[in-house]
């Protein structure tokens, strides 16, 4: 069986955790001999495979030019849409964006024009990218989300709430859905809580809406070493140089870059805490792969990670600000071997070999069940 993996165009040099997603499906599905390829690429050849799996519904540009090319080759496809939650998505937009001219944007035009805006800015760094920009113009970013779900034979979802927010946002109901939760690393498994561990973690692209700059502020005179590990998001660079100048005024942080995935699990093996209060997110794998490797967890309620770690973990809420964060903080670390011990635990569950299982079985399911005159 012969897979096509086709996801936004710059997945693979603006790398986040949907990069770590389907690379380690390629490499797991491989282990159980179906061949996966990651080809981001508009112009990718369907010739030869069997299914196209497609990544992502929130930036639809390319996900939409992949499930019109499927159709007219006759191909199936699924998707993992990755969709985050709209009402906090929406509130980050209008509110919290550091870019002046881009927060008035999004408050006084429709927000149809400004994602096709934003896909002809694609469309400029790429010319592959014309053409699907040229048929998002023409379908329409909400008209083109509800054509991906319900060309899809099968949503294949990360959080099951993350189904219910399709449902009720577009009104689509899949022709199949299953649940392939995110995963961790079998190295990742084998930390223990406790032992030489201290400070703060922060691991995530530099991005408005990783709200590294406000747990930062929240964390002034907490008393124990910060490290941020993460590349600076080169569309929000008022917002990264904010984040510098915080770091560079304060001795108790360090700043990290970036850092190549494998090495991750050491870096988080030194770190009691981890800290994510981003404005919105989906299953963030730093959170997973911070509680398997036996860091407390403190992750936002503006996702689903409560779906993987449960009361292993604590939460915060963006919307209430600095001291509510630095409140919970401070509480994570009282409580880091604790949470450590109980996070590490619940992480065992999830494991990419794991969701490589389930994807061949949804694969197999479409195939045996398609009929030609289907396509």
């Amino acid at each position: 069986m012969r897979v096509l993996i086709a996801t936004r165009s710059d997945i693979l040099t603006r790398r986040g955790g949907d990069t770590v997603q389907y690379l380690q499906y390629v490499k797991e599905l491989a282990k159980l001999r179906v061949q996966a390829t990651l080809d981001p690429s508009p112009r990718a050849a369907f010739h030869g495979f069997d299914l196209l799996h497609i990544g992502g519904v929130d930036r639809i540009l390319e996900s939409l030019w992949f499930t019109l090319r499927a159709k007219r080759a006759g191909i199936r496809t699924v998707i993992s849409p990755i969709f985050h939650p709209r009402e906090r998505v929406s509130q980050f937009d209008s509110t919290q964006r550091r870019e002046h001219f881009q927060r008035w944007v999004y408050r006084l035009l429709p927000n149809a024009l400004v994602e096709l805006a934003r896909s002809y800015g694609y469309a400029i760094h790429s010319r592959d990218l014309v053409r699907p920009a040229a048929s998002l113009t023409v379908v329409g970013p909400e008209r083109g989300r509800r054509l991906v779900l319900e060309a899809a034979s099968c949503w294949c979802l990360i959080a099951s709430e993350e189904g219910d927010a399709l449902r009720h946002t577009f009104h689509v109901r899949p022709k199949l859905e299953r649940l392939i939760r995110n995963g961790v690393p079998d190295e990742f498994l084998s930390a223990r809580p406790g032992g030489d561990r201290h400070g703060i973690l922060i691991v995530g692209r530099i991005e408005a809406r990783k709200n590294q700059l406000v747990i930062l502020q929240a964390l002034r005179g907490v008393g124990v070493p910060i490290t941020v590990v993460g590349a600076q998001n080169q569309f929000h660079r008022k917002y990264c140089e904010a984040v510098l100048r915080e770091i560079g005024a304060r001795p108790d942080i360090t700043y990290v870059p970036e850092v190549a995935h494998d090495q991750m699990r050491d870096i988080y093996r030194r770190h009691s805490v981890h800290v994510s209060a981003s404005w919105y997110e989906v299953a963030p794998l730093v959170d997973l792969e911070a509680a398997a490797s036996g860091c407390a967890v403190v992750a936002t309620r503006a996702g689903y990670t409560n779906e993987y770690l449960g009361d292993s973990a604590l939460y915060v809420d963006p919307v209430l600000g600095q001291e509510h964060l630095r409140a919970t903080i401070v509480e994570a670390l009282d409580r880091a071997e604790e949470l450590g011990k109980e996070g590490s635990i619940k992480a065992t569950a999830y494991r990419w070999s794991d969701a490589a299982h389930g994807l061949r079985d949804v694969y197999h399911e479409i195939l045996d069940n398609h009929h030609p005159s289907e396509s």
